[in-house]
């Protein structure tokens, strides 16, 4: 039963054009996370990547997933620092997961994150909303505005944390959520010759078709977050970074 499951969820994003093998990606991608959920998406997609290590030597694009539980990422500063001042990527998958009070977290040597948990109810309102909030961006890509209905308030509740994450740099915000979508969900951040991305929108449990669900609100596969999460990964940021950089910069 649970076969013919999978096999009907992939025969129906198919035929919605939401599920599409990634294409072979044009740079390097490393990854460091301490779940395997990723890894497990990445084998069965067929993308290539290598796990990080103090041996990996960096280029393209260092995926890191929930860096707040990372092991040792401290012990790395230096080496990221240095990979993405040269035009590297760092692409932070949900940096705030587990944080439950007020936490300064160190990204790069120069780079932090002030993560703050949002206890009442009334300031964490809109939880399971995000919009885009730069629509050219190419992280919206194959995704038209109707589906995002499958990414708000669709089955899996929460789609951004209850924290309220601001980088100690100046950034553009490509998506928002809260009441007033005033709240950042997606960053770019210009760093020497590279960039940062910040994205909290939560992929964990939505990306391999395979979980059993007991409860409505159970995390579950979805074309939608699994799109954005190819595109955050596939995507090349050295395009336009200079100008990206300058219109940061002059906010």
């Amino acid at each position: 039963m649970a076969k013919f499951t999978l096999i009907l969820i992939r025969e129906a994003t198919r035929l919605l054009g939401l599920f599409r093998r990634c294409p072979l990606l044009a740079h390097t991608l490393t990854v460091a996370v301490p779940d395997r959920e990723i890894s497990a998406w990445l084998h069965y997609n067929e993308v290539a990547f290598r796990e990080f290590s103090d041996q990996a030597e960096l280029s393209g694009t260092v995926l890191t997933n929930h860096t707040n539980q990372i092991s040792g990422y401290e012990d790395h500063l230096k080496k990221i620092t240095e990979f993405v001042q040269s035009s590297g990527t760092l692409v932070l998958q949900e940096p705030e997961y587990g944080v439950t009070g007020l936490k300064t977290l160190q990204v790069l040597e120069d780079l932090s994150l002030l993560i703050q948990y949002w206890r009442e109810p009334d300031r964490s309102c809109c939880d399971s909303y995000v919009f885009p909030a730069a629509e050219n961006s190419v992280l919206w890509r194959n995704i038209p505005e109707d589906h995002l209905q499958m990414l708000n308030s669709a089955v899996g509740g929460e789609i951004v944390s209850q924290h309220q994450v601001r980088p100690s740099k100046p950034f553009r915000m490509l998506a928002a959520w809260n009441m007033h979508l005033r709240e950042p969900a997606v960053m770019e951040i210009p760093y020497g010759e590279g960039m940062v991305i910040e994205s909290r929108i939560q992929v964990r449990g939505r990306l391999i078709p395979i979980h059993r669900y007991t409860d409505f609100y159970d995390r579950r596969y979805n074309p939608v977050a699994e799109r954005y999460f190819r595109n955050l990964i596939t995507n090349d940021y050295h395009h336009d970074r200079k100008n990206l950089r300058e219109l940061i910069l002059s906010q």
